[in-house]
């Protein structure tokens, strides 16, 4: 039994020796070449010499790994899903893909076009714009230019209802003023300009001209009077051609159209189409002039007020049913109502 496990423990030295040798690093022998450097010396380098292990890895450092051909095949989840009747599809040869390139400018040049008709659009539109404003601006010039004209109109001085007139325009231009220096300057041009038993419109003297005013000032918003000319009249009468400016709001409702005013049926609907609304009326005013005082004896002044409320309301019944019971008529004149 003994001599058994002599020789089993023999046996497995013997097997381990042999491993260890198998794996234990081999020693490689290094072995020198000589190389002359130059011919005139004899100096001689030591060159060791390289086996194939060495050159293996040198070559993986030093020279070029060729390029490998990749053959991957992406899978299906991994290609991008195209939307169902879309007809941009992945050109399946080279042709067909020179072909989507060769398209590209022309895309391109659409798209440079679309935007030079936008930018030419725009260009037209803000021509257009600039044309409507300049035309009004003429307008205006016009305008003022003939107002200048009457205003530096000089005439002798037997014939001072001219400069009565433009003076009257100028002071109630914006109707009837709050502040007191503009109020005063107005009561005063009609106390020197007036005579006491001048006639106006319904009423008579020169209080029934403020009291005229007040209304329209009070109940009316934004008031603008405008002198568009003046021309001598049969009689010796002066006639200005006029432009007054008024806006609807719900004091003018209450005060001068009081049936309006209501919450219920029609007048209700009249109402809210009359509400807000810029009021332009065309009208004249007549100057009479007394040689005897040398004041106007007679102002009769109106505006058309039924043309600007049809247009509003839309029939000539719906216009009869804002002045059955108003305080102001047609032509613009306070009935005896409001006086």
């Amino acid at each position: 039994m003994q001599a058994v496990d002599a020789t089993g423990a023999f046996n497995r030295i013997g097997f381990a020796s042999a491993r260890q040798s198998h794996f234990r690093a081999r020693k490689i022998k290094d072995t020198y070449v000589h190389k002359a450097v130059s011919s005139d010396t004899n100096i001689l380098l030591v060159t060791p010499a390289r086996n194939a292990a060495v050159d293996g890895l040198l070559s993986l450092t030093t020279g070029k790994r060729p390029r490998e051909t990749s053959t991957f095949v992406p899978s299906k989840r991994q290609l991008p899903i195209s939307p169902v009747g879309s007809e941009a599809q992945t050109p399946a040869t080279d042709t067909e893909s020179l072909k989507s390139e060769k398209e590209v400018p022309l895309d391109w040049t659409t798209t440079q076009k679309k935007h030079q008709q936008e930018h030419r659009t725009m260009q037209d539109d803000h021509d257009r714009t600039l044309e409507v404003e300049n035309q009004q601006l003429r307008m205006q010039i016009e305008s003022l230019q003939r107002r200048r004209r009457l205003c530096s109109y000089v005439r002798p001085a037997r014939e001072n209802l001219w400069n009565v007139a433009l003076e009257y325009f100028r002071v109630f231009r914006n109707g009837l003023q709050c502040r007191s220096q503009s109020s005063r300057s107005q009561f005063e041009l009609l106390r020197a300009t007036m005579a006491p038993d001048m006639a106006f419109n319904t009423g008579q003297g020169p209080e029934a001209m403020i009291k005229s005013w007040k209304c329209i000032s009070l109940w009316f918003q934004n008031v603008e009077l405008e002198l568009e000319g003046m021309e001598r009249g049969p009689t010796g009468l002066l006639v200005a051609s006029t432009t007054t400016r008024v806006t609807i709001t719900e004091r003018t409702l209450r005060n001068v159209f009081p049936h309006l005013w209501v919450q219920t049926g029609s007048y209700k609907e009249l109402a809210e189409k009359l509400l807000g609304q810029r009021i332009v009326m065309r009208g004249s005013i007549q100057f009479e002039w007394n040689p005897a005082q040398r004041r106007v004896s007679s102002v009769i002044a109106q505006s058309d007020l039924l043309r600007p409320i049809h247009s509003l309301v839309g029939s000539l019944e719906a216009v009869m049913q804002v002045f059955e019971k108003a305080i102001i008529s047609p032509n613009f004149q306070w009935r005896l109502s409001a006086n």
